[in-house]
């Protein structure tokens, strides 16, 4: 498993948080599986985002 700062982590939390808050569009939907499938492929998980 990738290790990943504390910063990073918070940063890419609080970014999926707005993207889920967000009017649920196309594009919306399509960001939020991307960074998921992102993390997936580098092996990376967070807590409470795709663990």
């Amino acid at each position: 498993m990738t290790e990943l700062s504390p910063a990073l982590i918070a940063t890419i939390t609080k970014y999926l948080r707005y993207l889920s808050e967000s009017e649920p569009d196309e594009y919306t939907l399509g960001t939020i599986d991307g960074v998921k499938e992102t993390l997936k492929l580098l092996g990376i998980k967070i807590e409470g985002v795709n663990a």
